[in-house]
């Protein structure tokens, strides 16, 4: 019954699979070297060897933030920012920089070597974000560090002319290529790893009743369909439970993959063919979701998916089996949460967080599939011209996601 229900799925849409193997490729070619390479090893730097960042305190209170900036790397100009603990931004004094036409985004103005802007007398902690990229190379997340606050000397000191005051570096906590705040960093900007989970959580939900999640729905069913009359709320409960924690451990383990990568999966997701490939994929989904063509899993896959669950049916190994294998089939839905948090963790190596923002993901996604364990189909919202509009909604953003 299983492999009937699979076989007569809704059109179905899959770019895990690629990413998964960019994530394999990538952590083959060079295991998680890139976060700590020494110069001359071959492997990108460090954010902050790239652009070791000192500080001078002047006697007026004002302060002096220099750069040194390895050799094959630049400095944005137009991406240095500094602001108060409340958030307010403070006027900065740069020299102009040099012009670059980056082949990505443009005209844009950069520093080699060094770079140097003086600060206004402010009083409290100060927040400094900068960011910068490879020659030819990677692109680095922002990097934001913590000046500690100095009081405002009255009279020249000659100690605070020639001191730097030490830098409390916090972990990068952004997700850009050079002018896009990311969807990871932005929520950790905001309120920290609990609105991160959160964040994912919602999207999740969001993403549950779109076309991608829904036909998880009858896989489910049919795998309860092997309980008969035996199948109380509290069983069908259990199994559907244990079916979105599997698809959520299938997300989690990516995260895994791609820490474990480190900047190679970077690399491998910021060069021509990837990032133009990725967009022409967006492109087709686009037109997919306004109606002009459908994508199905190849049979070979569906027989794949019905074959690990049809031994086991109604048992939990058999709703572990299925919901991990799946995660394999919701691709498109949840590409952009994804690649984001891929390549925020490829870049920042956080493992644990990383990999509980897309465990949360998968969370929300199974809200629908866990109250139709509990209650059955009487407990979702029937299908109409909502989903249209909601598939809709998902077109403009894929081409958002393209352009």
């Amino acid at each position: 019954m299983t492999g009937t229900i699979l076989t007569s799925l809704r059109p179905i849409r899959s770019l895990l699979a690629m990413l998964q193997g960019i994530a394999l490729i990538a952590g083959l070619a060079a295991p998680a070297a890139a976060q700590d390479s020494p110069p001359g090893s071959g492997q990108p730097l460090a954010p902050r060897d790239a652009f070791a960042l000192s500080v001078d305190d002047l006697p007026d209170g004002g302060r002096v933030l220099r750069w040194e900036i390895a050799e094959g790397y630049y400095l944005y100009r137009d991406y240095l920012a500094v602001e108060t603990s409340r958030g307010e931004p403070i006027a900065l004094d740069s020299a102009p920089g040099v012009q670059k036409q980056d082949p990505t985004f443009g005209a844009v103005e950069v520093y080699y070597d060094r770079a140097e802007v003086r600060l206004p007398p402010v009083s409290g902690e100060l927040n400094v974000t900068y960011q910068g990229c490879q020659e030819d190379g990677i692109c680095y997340p922002p990097v934001t560090d913590t000046l500690p606050a100095v009081p405002v000397a009255t009279a020249p000191d000659e100690k605070a002319l020639g001191s730097a005051a030490p830098v409390t570096s916090s972990p990068a906590s952004g997700l850009a290529l050079a002018k896009d705040q990311g969807l990871v960093a932005d929520l950790m900007n905001r309120g920290g790893t609990a609105l991160v989970l959160l964040g994912f959580f919602g999207f999740g939900l969001l993403l549950a009743f779109t076309p991608c999640v829904l036909p998880m729905i009858p896989i489910l069913g049919g795998l309860m369909a092997g309980q008969g009359t035996a199948l109380t709320v509290r069983r069908g409960l259990m199994l559907s439970a244990i079916y979105v924690l599997a698809m959520s451990s299938a997300f989690a383990l990516l995260g895994v993959a791609a820490a474990w990568s480190g900047q190679n999966l970077q690399i491998v997701l910021q060069s021509p063919w990837a990032v133009g490939g990725v967009a022409v994929v967006f492109a087709g989904l686009a037109l997919a979701m306004f109606g002009l063509f459908e994508l199905r899993l190849p049979r070979a896959w569906n027989d794949r998916i019905s074959a690990a669950g049809a031994g086991r049916r109604g048992t939990f190994g058999g709703a572990a089996a299925l919901g991990f294998t799946s995660a394999l089939i919701m691709g498109p839905c949840v590409t952009a949460p994804l690649a984001g948090a891929l390549l925020y963790i490829a870049q920042t190596g956080d493992t644990a967080l990383g990999a509980a923002a897309l465990f949360s993901l998968g969370l929300g996604e199974g809200v629908p599939l866990l109250l139709l364990g509990a209650f059955g189909t009487r407990a979702l919202p029937r299908t109409g011209h909502w989903m249209q509009a909601v598939n809709r909604v998902f077109g403009f953003v894929f081409l958002g996601m393209a352009a």
